[in-house]
């Protein structure tokens, strides 16, 4: 200490001495005495230290500890602390936040991998393999959805297997009061395997709980019929029952079953679902028509679904009729869907109406996507004003692009604002075109800029149009670029068209070609313009053909500049009067020349 408290005065910056666990540094005469100490506080350093509580206790009176100003850090967090914590980036925090508020953030983190690694090291000769198999069990039985605590017998029942599995008997296992004792004991002063919950029971440390979780280990088989044992009602079964569902499925069916054949109508029901999910139709149908209540909504919304998928349609949409007139709004819906798959577009507007009287929360905005794809703009407009109204902010975003499409973009923009407000990403980007629209071009830039920042491609595309139409081509042209690489094509083209403009044509022409492969029209004929520019009329000219035979009327006339051969006139009479059929003026006009100098 005296060394260190030298080197810490002459040093040139302000330190920090930390010393973490200080009762290291004063055992047995490990060199810091309290003259060095205040040798090290006289040079204006800032000196940190921790001790636990045992330690405090122990060494409080010692003339280093008094000298020392107090702070005490309670174990378990605020509900302040623990929300902020909840917020960390490092999901171990956020994951520690998590736990329950009587465990301490601090020792989940700190306790939790220690715990974890003696765990996985005790199922073995010489180590704890009951008290490992019991803490397993534990784990088990709260992964499958027991909330706890457990009882001790049932814990001692459930890790019979998890020991068998381990080896048994020649695995030497301790007795059952050694191993509850081990799984019970305290580490780093107040964390164990199995955490006492009052007399008799047990519940199971947090973080071991979320590491096996993540880690992705299945739950014991056993397991599971042993929590359906142990619930204590109804709804603790069903918990199981849903989560074996989700996570073994075949198990799902057996405890389901099992609950069925007690006479539980409701387990019925979901054991058609989970037959119906692993592709077991016929049974899944006995079962709903056998055993569950055909006068529940939800069964007959499910018997639904099982019929539309096996191609029973005419069955399925009575059973949804039925179930959407028993007040179950998702009848209704699903039987829109239904109408709407084969086109029966009056019979599903009719069953959206139906839904949005009964209550279904998306019917509204569902109702003005197909008034609109059915040419009904106002009947639309009125349908997502309705779903907003009831808090359906996505409405606003269709609504305001009706509006939009119909150029009213002064009634548009309010609507794009709100939800682009709310945090809606499609409508920040549709605001930001709405203002475009009306030439409130720094704000519609800001809002652009906005889009990208959310990853929305076309909102560089728009933006890179925005700073081209302005006069900024040196703006214009990295946002191309970056819209290009993520897959707009249109980027391209109009990239290609901007380098042109500044003579830049090896540039152009090669995006001009990959525009081209990517499908885009448009690039063939400017393409040919370009080599036409560059003095390649034949290259040019084969260009032009292409685009002529897609239709493209300008490079039909442009054709007509450089085919001046008389083999030629058959071919340019096809494509003028083809132009000319669209109404294409110049092209008529040009089919008239061609035909009189004949």
């Amino acid at each position: 200490m005296p060394q260190l408290a030298e080197g810490i005065m002459a040093a040139a910056e302000p330190c920090v001495l930390w010393l973490d666990e200080l009762h290291r540094y004063l055992d047995h005469g490990c060199g810091l005495i309290a003259s060095g100490l205040r040798k090290v506080l006289r040079s204006g350093t800032t000196v940190l230290a921790t001790l636990d509580g045992a330690a405090y206790e122990y060494w409080r009176r010692s003339d280093v500890v008094r000298q020392m100003r107090s702070l005490v850090l309670d174990r378990c967090w605020s509900v302040a602390e623990r929300q902020r914590a909840r917020m960390s980036q490092d999901p171990r925090v956020a994951q520690a936040a998590q736990a329950d508020p009587a465990i301490g953030v601090a020792e989940c983190l700190a306790a939790g991998p220690w715990l974890w690694q003696e765990l996985r090291l005790a199922d073995r000769v010489g180590g704890q393999p009951r008290g490992a198999a019991l803490t397993w069990a534990g784990i088990d039985l709260i992964r499958v959805g027991l909330v706890g605590p457990l009882p001790t017998e049932l814990l001692l029942d459930a890790h019979v297997p998890y020991l068998a599995d381990s080896g048994g008997p020649l695995v030497r296992p301790e007795s059952a009061e050694d191993a509850l004792a081990w799984a019970g004991k305290t580490r780093f002063g107040v964390s164990s395997m199995l955490l006492p919950a009052g007399d008799g029971v047990w519940k199971v440390h947090p973080q071991l709980v979320a590491t096996v979780q993540e880690a992705g280990i299945p739950v014991h088989p056993f397991t599971w019929f042993q929590a359906v044992g142990a619930a204590d009602d109804i709804d603790d079964m069903f918990t199981v029952a849903l989560n074996a569902s989700q996570h073994a499925p075949s198990l799902g069916v057996f405890l389901w079953q099992c609950l069925a054949d007690a006479g539980i109508l409701r387990a019925a029901n979901n054991l058609g679902v989970t037959l119906a999910d692993l592709g077991r139709h016929e049974e899944a149908e006995q079962v709903y028509r056998a055993q569950a209540d055909l006068q529940d909504p939800y069964v007959l919304l499910n018997l639904g679904n099982l019929l539309w998928k096996t191609g029973r349609y005419d069955e399925a949409a009575e059973a949804y009729r039925e179930s959407g007139t028993r007040g179950h709004a998702t009848g209704w819906n699903n039987l829109e869907l239904l109408f709407r798959e084969q086109g029966q577009l009056a019979h599903a507007e009719t069953c959206l109406r139906s839904a949005a009287l009964a209550g279904a929360a998306d019917a509204e905005f569902n109702l003005g996507v197909l008034l609109a794809d059915l040419g009904r703009p106002e009947e639309a407009i009125a349908a997502y004003a309705r779903a907003e109204a009831a808090g359906d902010l996505a409405a606003l975003v269709n609504w305001g692009m009706l509006l939009a499409g119909e150029g009213r973009w002064t009634e548009a923009e309010p609507l794009f604002r709100r939800g682009a407000e709310s945090g809606d990403k499609e409508a920040v980007f549709c605001l930001a075109n709405a203002l475009k629209a009306q030439g409130s071009l720094q704000e519609a830039a800001n809002w652009y800029h906005r889009a990208i920042g959310a990853g929305d491609h076309r909102a560089q595309y728009n933006l890179a149009n925005l700073h081209r139409d302005d006069g900024r081509p040196d703006l214009a042209e990295p946002l191309y670029r970056s819209a290009a690489e993520a897959g707009i094509t249109s980027a391209l083209y109009n990239l290609a068209l901007l380098l042109e403009g500044q003579k830049r044509f090896p540039e152009a022409e090669a995006l001009l070609r990959q525009a081209v492969e990517d499908g885009c029209s448009q690039a063939l004929f400017h393409l040919g313009e370009l080599l036409r520019r560059t003095d390649r009329p034949d290259e040019a000219a084969a260009q032009w053909r292409l685009a002529a035979d897609t239709g493209d009327a300008t490079a039909a006339i442009a054709l007509a500049t450089v085919l001046t051969s008389p083999s030629d006139r058959p071919y340019l009479r096809r494509v003028l009067r083809r132009a000319a059929d669209t109404g294409d003026h110049d092209a008529a006009h040009l089919l008239s020349v061609l035909n009189s100098s004949c």
